[in-house]
């Protein structure tokens, strides 16, 4: 698609359907004039009283009027508009946004008499991606605009906010100036040697970048935890028939979404349920419990549990706490041991366990068990703390620290670490100035792309691509 600069765009940017008002952004060179043909301000008696044209109206003001089509004057809507002058705007262009009636006739006939102008829709995120290329924000914060619409949580929207406020970037930078200071000593010791400049010591360099990577470490150290944040955790609730799993996927859903029966067996499929826990985004998966079972039926929910197991993030282990531990239970701990799964275990039905069997379940497991009661509730909200600190990484800091959620960053981040790991191996060999310099700039070249210096149009097409037409 061509994004050409040049061109006036306008979308939808709110959700298409039922709704009071739908809200129409027009961003570039002609947004007023195109205004002007469509927008008379005033009550229906427009008609009769003429008014002040959109191009006259001040800057980050609103008009009331209707939407008229040039081409036969027929009236398309009621609408405010909202009017807004470059530099001070989202695209850093002359804005116009039109709030009609919501609906998906209205804003479908306000957008055709839009377009009917010369008017181009917009591509997927070209709001932003003008933001982006008019200086406005930087491309980390540019991603950040889509995880916070796409943030599930109320913590994945703070993530998404603190990156979007800069945080990200300004870290970024400051490691960037520390780097390029030392190129440019380098540089100086290289092309004016006999000028009394300070030179660059092994100490002076080596400090300068255990500094900078320590400050990656602390972010890429995060990015389990930012990732979560964004994209979610997959939660595998596994454990042998009628330990109680539907029960607890039931309660930590809060609602019935497993079918819950006493006949062993019941759950043949994975039941999927999304919930938010603490502010954290999980893909909860009640699976069918682990036997040797000759039913075909059956045999299918089993080897669909062992495929969730594969793809689990954390798996809540669930036994009986009414019943000894059997061969199903051992098969189960050997194979969350031999996959190294991160677990919690956890002994189910606390209102009625047997002491003998608690004790033969602490001999058994690696760890003491959870104690809960998926019936009563008694200790889900334990287990649910329990869930948030090994997603967080047991960090205590999760609230406030800044957090890595982007794995196009991390990527960068690894490989600019990479280059500076390469550079303090330079430095311990001896190697001329020329040559760390070049290792220096390579990584300072890398954080650059976190925030889009040097970024290609194919990169920003695969970053956009995944907006809202309308942002």
């Amino acid at each position: 698609m061509d994004y050409s600069m040049n061109d006036t765009i306008a979308a939808l940017s709110t959700a298409v359907g039922d709704a009071g008002i739908a809200i129409i952004r027009i961003s570039g060179p002609v947004a007023f004039s195109v205004a002007d043909r469509l927008f008379a301000p005033g009550w229906k008696e427009h008609r009769k009283k003429p008014g002040t044209h959109v191009s006259e109206m001040a800057s980050h003001t609103v008009a009331h009027g209707l939407v008229a089509d040039p081409a036969n004057g027929r009236i398309v809507d009621e609408v405010l508009l909202l009017k807004m002058t470059s530099p001070k705007t989202y695209t850093c262009e002359d804005v116009v946004e039109i709030h009609c009636h919501g609906g998906r006739i209205v804003a479908a006939e306000v957008l055709r008499v839009i377009f009917a102008q010369g008017v181009r829709p917009a591509g997927p995120g070209e709001f932003t991606r003008r933001a982006f290329l008019n200086g406005r924000i930087d491309l980390a914060e540019a991603e950040a605009v889509m995880d916070l619409i796409q943030s599930n949580t109320a913590r994945g929207v703070r993530a998404a906010l603190e990156q979007l406020d800069g945080r990200l970037s300004e870290r970024i930078t400051v490691m960037r100036e520390r780097l390029v200071r030392l190129i440019g000593q380098m540089e100086v010791n290289l092309d004016y040697p006999e000028h009394d400049a300070e030179e660059v010591s092994h100490f002076m360099a080596t400090s300068v970048l255990c500094t900078v990577r320590e400050e990656m470490r602390l972010l890429l150290e995060s990015y389990g935890q930012g990732r979560i944040l964004r994209e979610g955790l997959t939660l595998v609730i596994a454990g042998r028939p009628n330990a109680g799993k539907s029960s607890l996927m039931n309660r930590l859903a809060g609602h019935d979404r497993s079918i819950v029966a006493k006949n062993p067996g019941t759950t043949r499929d994975v039941v999927e349920s999304f919930v938010n826990l603490r502010g954290l985004p999980v893909r909860l998966l009640d699976t069918a419990g682990l036997r040797e079972t000759s039913d075909a039926v059956e045999l299918m929910g089993v080897a669909r549990t062992l495929d969730a197991l594969e793809r689990a993030e954390l798996v809540v282990a669930v036994f009986d706490g009414t019943e000894m531990p059997g061969p199903e239970d051992v098969k189960l701990m050997e194979r969350l041991k031999k996959a190294g799964m991160q677990s919690i275990y956890v002994m189910n039905k606390a209102d009625a366990s047997d002491p003998v069997v608690e004790k033969a379940l602490r001999g058994m497991l690696p760890e003491m068990p959870m104690t809960v009661s998926a019936l009563l509730g008694t200790g889900i909200d334990a287990l649910v703390d329990r869930i948030s600190e090994v997603a967080a990484g047991n960090r205590t800091d999760s609230d406030h620290a800044l957090l890595l959620t982007n794995e196009r960053h991390r990527q960068l981040l690894e490989m600019a670490d990479s280059a500076l790991m390469g550079t303090e191996n330079a430095i311990r060999e001896g190697m001329t100035l020329d040559v760390t310099a070049f290792l220096l700039r390579d990584a300072w070249s890398l954080l650059g792309g976190i925030v889009g210096e040097g970024a290609t149009e194919d990169l920003l097409d695969s970053i956009f691509a995944r907006f809202c037409l309308g942002k």
